[in-house]
Formats: structure tokens, sequence, C-alpha cells
């Protein structure tokens, strides 16, 4: 077992994603201590890792140094789909904005995770490749994950199967083997402030939210129990203690 990028997933060649976890992260505008302090996390995890960004900061030429993390970006076109030229008029104009920030970023998942075929040959023509809009749940569920090509195109569809604000949104068990004896493709989201919570319920983050910038009161506010935190540190422990046989 061994980590990812997104960035490496090749489908027809299985050994690029099969018995690989891959972690994510939708950066959601945080601010920089917030971003340094999830840059320290992944260092000190010894991770790979893809971040999908939302806004230019110093700190995403800190994350270039690190050749562990892939940066991607994390358009945000609901403010285009309320007339709200934002970010730009039209489609084009968002992901130029958004490949500005990143130029060299190939992976992208959209906020909300705003997606259709429109938007995924528009993607394909500014250069991007990989497409990480689908949320796919294995829990309760017996079939097996696998990334496509999408039709008409070269954009690789790689779907996560988890997510921190889903699973507690559903009330997920916090059990890692429901979802690691799954076969197949296996991309993990977290976001910073959820994962700096350490929630294991929605209640904590809504109560927080009115504090998403400041890190002294989202650490005072941190779930003491269980939580996306620990489960993030078992997914570290988990793939570190599993040999990396194919």
């Amino acid at each position: 077992m061994k980590f990812g990028k997104i960035n490496e997933i090749q489908p027809a060649l299985s050994h690029t994603w099969e018995k690989t976890i891959f972690i994510t992260f939708d950066i959601e505008w945080v601010t920089d201590e917030i971003f340094d302090w999830v840059l320290n996390k992944i260092n000190q995890s010894g991770i790979k890792a893809t971040l999908f960004c939302t806004h230019y900061t110093d700190k995403l030429q800190t994350a270039k140094s690190n050749n562990n993390i892939e940066l991607g970006i994390h358009p945000n076109f609901n403010y285009l789909l309320n007339g709200n030229f934002r970010y730009g008029k039209n489609i084009d104009e968002v992901i130029t904005f958004y490949k500005n920030i990143v130029p060299e970023g190939t992976s992208y998942r959209s906020h909300c995770l705003t997606q259709s075929t429109i938007l995924t040959r528009a993607f394909e023509k500014h250069g991007l490749k990989y497409d990480c809009n689908s949320f796919i749940p294995v829990y309760g569920y017996n079939y097996t994950l696998e990334p496509w090509l999408d039709f008409g195109g070269e954009i690789i569809k790689a779907p996560m199967f988890w997510e921190d604000d889903i699973h507690c949104m559903y009330k997920w068990p916090f059990d890692l083997k429901l979802f690691m004896k799954h076969a197949g493709l296996k991309i993990f989201n977290f976001h910073p402030v959820t994962l700096l919570l350490n929630i294991n319920d929605m209640d904590k983050y809504n109560q927080a939210k009115p504090f998403y910038n400041d890190i002294a009161k989202l650490k005072e506010l941190k779930n003491t129990g269980y939580g996306v935190s620990n489960f993030f540190d078992e997914i570290i422990q988990y793939v570190k203690k599993t040999p990396d046989i194919l």
C-alpha cells in the first residue's frame, strides 16, 4: 500500500491506482495560517497529497517546494450561475482565473462538485486532464471503483469515495476497515477547517463557522473525541503498516 497524487493515475495501468491511497484537500479560501497548518501536517506525515486551490497565496510556493504535493484547481462556478461575474463573465474566464493561480495544474474539482459535459470540454480545452468532480460512496455497497477515460475526450475521471463532511452528515462509523476492504480506486477528501476541528458531526462545524478565519478559536472549539483528524492519522498508519505488494 502506498500514497499517490491524482496526476499519477493512468486508467489503463492499474498499478498506478490500485493499492494506492489518494489524499486530497479542498483548500476553501482558508487563511495563510490555516493553510500552513495543513502543509505542516502533510510534511510531518510524509505522505503524497493533492491540493485543490481556491486562491493565490505565498503558501502555494511553499507547497510547490514539496515534490509530494500536487496542486490542482478548485473553481467556484456558483457566482457565475447566479449572474455574478466575480471570477469571470463566462466558463472560460472562470477557468482562466483559477488556472492563473496554478498554471501547472492538471487536476480539478469544482466547488460544490459543479459539473456538466460543457464544463468538462472547457476544462479539457484549458489543458486540464484529471476530473475529481464525482463522489461515489462505497459504504454499504459492494462494488469497485476505477478511474475511466471520459467519453469523447482525454479527461480522466477519478471519483472520490470518501469525504469528511459527507461522512459526518450520514453519520457513518469511523471504521477504516469498512472502507479499505473495497478493492479499486480510493480517494479520500478532506477540508482544512473540518480537519482542524476534528469534527465527528456537522453540528461542530456549524458552531465553528463564524470563526472560519480564526485559527486560535477553531483550535479552542476542536472536538476532543474521535473525529476526522484521528481518521486521517489512522489512514496514514494503515498505509505505512501495509506492505506495498502488487
